[in-house]
């Protein structure tokens, strides 16, 4: 690609440019840069906390072309906050979207004086709700929470006992979540090539985290569909395909059937929940789950996030798989995305034509400024890039860039309507 651009940009022989026309291409330039440095100097100017905080009112709106009138989504980076180093530093901004998604659901949602919980939270001073980290157990206990994992699944650190970060305390492994998988069926993957990073625990009761806002521990659950649902010899398939890119066992591989016991078991769990949140991890293997093998028992759970009966949390693979696509990305090996998923991208698209992009800087130099505009525009997806502790929220229609500076990530690009970025896309559409 980079020899088809320069190539692209050598000038055609005997071409020239007048002295002032050059230098008017000069100033074009500078000018540009400048703008454009101006944009990044915004993004980097992040969570600044100070006595008496009210939300911000400057929260970029993101048309999605939403469908669900009632859907109730945060679809986020990095979770309730940014990270700095171990520990999670909350952005309040992010933290109260979360909020008033629970204040948008109806009242039998809570085990009990719904409509009552919701009043009283209504009329609190937001500014003493934030300065003390968003804790308001009375408006929280009583919700029950479902924690899918399935993206952590192929984490070396979520099974290896000798991963730095298999002990991380605001972590998660297959210890702590109850997995049934037997660890040492994991284990021959062992620094072969597993999914690095590490999956965090939701129950934490550090900041930011559902255990320190009030919901009761009990009522949240940290469960996994295919380790749940899935035999040995399929999870034995799948692990030497990411690893190895071993073609699947296909007499192992099947979808699960509902007559089943735990199928039914996760069904209503699953119909329980007031919140399910997706967790970070690989965006190809949860598509793979939740739209393929286990799609029977996760589908009445996504037809009550669309009547807003369910609010869907997303972290960064989490947030990808619930948009409309879950193309952009490199971290994790082509084997599942090319054999299990066929190489189709398409997400749940609970947030219309939007696609997001976790992880961002937030710049216009970010590395994928670039990709998501030529990506984008030949999809037909509107590409939300998120920094860490940025969020979408979406109330049906209406979504809105929270977290941060409350804006997408800066692009060289005008728009779509750019002629630089039709000028790429034609190019790549161009036939040779």
């Amino acid at each position: 690609i980079l020899e088809r651009l320069a190539a692209a940009s050598v000038p055609l022989p005997g071409a020239s440019l007048e002295l002032m026309s050059f230098l008017g291409v000069v100033v074009l330039l500078t000018f540009s840069k400048l703008a454009r440095a101006a944009e990044d100097s915004k993004k980097q100017l992040r969570g600044s906390y100070q006595a008496g905080w009210q939300p911000s009112a400057t929260s970029e709106s993101v048309n999605c072309s939403c469908d669900d009138t009632s859907s109730l989504l945060l679809l986020t980076s990095s979770g309730l906050g940014a990270y700095a180093g171990d520990s999670l530093a909350p952005d309040w901004n992010t933290m109260n979207a979360f909020r008033d998604l629970v204040l948008q659901l109806p009242d039998n949602a809570w085990e009990e004086d719904g409509a009552a919980k919701k009043g009283i939270a209504q009329k609190q001073d937001i500014s003493r709700i934030a300065a003390r980290n968003f804790t308001e157990p009375g408006l929280y206990s009583g919700l029950t929470v479902v924690v899918l994992d399935d993206p952590c699944f192929l984490k070396e650190s979520f099974w290896n006992e000798l991963d730095p970060d298999f002990d991380r305390s605001i972590g998660i492994n297959y210890q702590t979540t109850r997995m049934r998988t037997p660890v040492d069926l994991v284990r021959p993957f062992f620094g072969k090539g597993l999914d690095d990073g590490w999956c965090v625990n939701y129950s934490s009761k550090s900041p930011g985290y559902l255990g320190s806002l009030g919901f009761d521990s009990d009522r949240i659950h940290h469960v996994s569909l295919f380790d749940q649902l899935a035999s040995d010899a399929f999870k034995d398939s799948v692990l030497n395909l990411s690893v190895h890119g071993l073609a699947p066992n296909s007499s192992a591989m099947s979808k699960v059937e509902m007559t089943r016991k735990d199928a039914a078991a996760m069904l209503s769990l699953l119909g329980a929940a007031d919140v399910m949140i997706v967790n970070g991890g690989d965006p190809d293997f949860a598509k793979f789950v939740f739209m393929h093998f286990a799609s029977v028992v996760l589908q009445p759970a996504i037809h009550k996030i669309k009547a807003g009966h369910t609010i869907y949390l997303g972290q960064s693979a989490g947030a990808m798989i619930a948009a409309a696509d879950i193309g952009l990305t490199y971290a994790q090996s082509p084997n599942i995305f090319k054999m299990l998923l066929g190489k189709d991208s398409r997400g749940l698209r609970l947030a219309g034509n939007c696609a997001i992009r976790p992880h961002d800087t937030g710049l216009s130099s970010s590395r994928y400024d670039l990709a998501s505009g030529v990506y984008g525009k030949l999809k037909g997806l509107n590409v939300a890039r998120l920094s860490n502790g940025e969020g979408l929220k979406c109330i049906g229609t209406d979504c809105r860039v929270v977290g941060g500076d409350g804006q997408l990530g800066a692009s060289v690009f005008e728009g779509r309507s750019d002629p630089h970025l039709e000028r790429l896309t034609d190019a790549f559409q161009s036939s040779s």
